[in-house]
This record gives C-alpha cells, structure tokens and sequence, in this order.
C-alpha cells in the first residue's frame, strides 16, 4: 500500500485469499508488527500459505505467567478488604494492650512514637483505594496520670465511626511519618503529629495537628494562632512539581520553634513563600510572610 492525496490505496489487487490476521495474547505492539509484516510478505509474495499466529506470541508458560500476574493485581476488592480486616483487627488488639507502650517498636513499619514514649500511632495503606490512596491510622497513648488509652483516628469503612463522634477527632489520619514534641511555658507537653496522603496522581496533602494526652484521652490542642483564628490543625494540598518535589512543612528549632507553613496557589502549585508562625511559649503565633 501506498499514501496519496487520497489517503491509504493499494498497489495491487488480491490475486489469492488475504491471510488471517489475529491479534491474540498480550496484544502488544510488537506481537501486532511481527503479525502484519509477515501477512503482507504472505500476500505480496502472492502466497496462499496458513498464517501461523502463534509464531508471533512469547512461549505459552511466559503467558501463562502473564495471566496469573494479571489475576494478582486484579483481586476481587472483596479479598483485599477481608484481608484489611483481618490485619486491622490483630493491630486493634495489640494497640488495646496497655503493656505494648512498654515494647520497644520504633523498628516496626508505619510506627511512629514521641520522644517521651508516651504517643504511639501506628498507620498503613489499605490497599482498597484507587489514586486516591485510603488509610488506617489508630493510637496507642499514656496521659501522665497514668492512664492509658487506646483511639482510633482514621477508618476508610464507615460502620466503625457508629459509636464514635469523628468532628472530635484530632486531625489525624493518612500516613503518620513523624511525631515532634514542644514544651510549652507552664511545663506542659503539647504533641505535633505530621502526617501526609495522596489524593489523586499529582495532589498530595500535608497536615500538622497538635494533641494533648488528658485523663488517658487524646485531646486537641488550639495551638496555631493565625490571623483569625485559633486552630489545632493545620492542612494543605499541592500539586508535585514537573522536577518532582513537592512543598513540605518546615519546623526549625534554632532560637526557638519556628514554623514554615507553605503557601499554595489557587492552581495547587507551591508559591515559594511560607507563612510563618514562631512559638511564644504557649502556642505558635503568626508571624507574618517568608520567602523560600
């Protein structure tokens, strides 16, 4: 065949019956460019031989393979949430122990503790979700009168929220990566708990909340004073940059604590300036506008 004005027009006409052309297997470029050109040498050389298919595909136990593979990424969302329960009710009840606080488990994955030992928050992705990933997060806690407490902050299936009122939740929830303590002016530790999640291919939101461990409870604590109002969270979304980064909350402890919030465009794209908030010895105040 050849390209004119007209388009695509053959050459020649068919002097014997055109070959069968079958995509099959993976259906992969290569497989369809093997299987073309050796249909048109078939044709061209006015051949009438069979057209061998299988020449054209990787070796049967390769697609086998293949297709095994393919079931696995694939399982019935079903089997991934009866596994999900299964693992969160072994954490819930090893979290529930008020002796684990006293194993060593910085080493564990998605375990995150305060320096004091006192907070512990264990968090994982479920797996469940699409873009937008899904998350269980749940403390493990001990108030300094003693008593110990147990809370479950993040769930992605509602029926575990029925006997629990969420809007007094803290702020806490996707993957917890960090945990920063600040020593307020009246002798009283206020907890910083980061935690970050991803929302979709390229939007990725950050939060910082602060607690106070109360009476064995995980309490909020308004701790950021903006410019109007008084707050126990903080949170952004932003989109990753085309080099690959993305904007991250900044806490600098040099001549006292100091954080860097950044500051987000109406487009989701990180600005370069930071909105500044300085610790007072009670909270952390605004304090006006930081370049990067």
């Amino acid at each position: 065949m050849e390209v004119g004005g007209g388009g695509l027009r053959w050459r020649k006409v068919w002097k014997a019956r055109p070959p069968e052309l079958a995509a099959r297997g993976a259906g992969s470029l290569g497989e369809r460019l093997s299987a073309v050109r050796a249909a048109y040498a078939n044709w061209n050389g006015n051949a009438t031989a069979k057209f061998e298919y299988r020449k054209h595909l990787p070796s049967l136990e390769g697609a086998e393979q293949a297709e095994k593979d393919r079931a696995v990424r694939e399982e019935p969302q079903e089997v991934m949430e009866t596994e999900f329960e299964a693992r969160y009710k072994r954490t819930e009840a090893v979290f529930k122990d008020p002796r684990v606080l006293n194993v060593n488990l910085n080493a564990a994955p998605g375990v995150v503790s305060s320096e004091d030992g006192r907070l512990r928050i264990v968090s994982w992705d479920i797996q469940t979700g699409g873009t937008m990933h899904q998350y269980c997060t749940m403390a493990q806690f001990k108030s300094p009168d003693g008593k110990a407490g147990f809370a479950l902050l993040d769930y992605p299936y509602p029926g575990e929220w029925e006997n629990a009122d969420r809007g007094k939740q803290p702020a806490i929830f996707n993957s917890v990566y960090k945990i920063d303590t600040i020593t307020t002016g009246a002798k009283e530790n206020v907890y910083l708990v980061w935690c970050r999640g991803k929302s979709s291919l390229r939007i990725f939101g950050e939060c910082v909340a602060a607690v106070t461990l109360k009476n064995g409870k995980l309490e909020k604590a308004p701790f950021f004073k903006t410019k109007r109002a008084l707050l126990s969270d903080i949170q952004f979304a932003s989109k990753v940059s085309d080099d690959g980064d993305r904007p991250e909350f900044q806490l600098k402890k040099e001549n006292g604590p100091t954080l860097l919030v950044p500051i987000i465009s109406d487009r989701d794209d990180f600005s370069g300036k930071f909105f500044k908030y300085v610790f007072d010895g009670k909270r952390f105040a605004y304090s006006g506008v930081e370049a990067k």
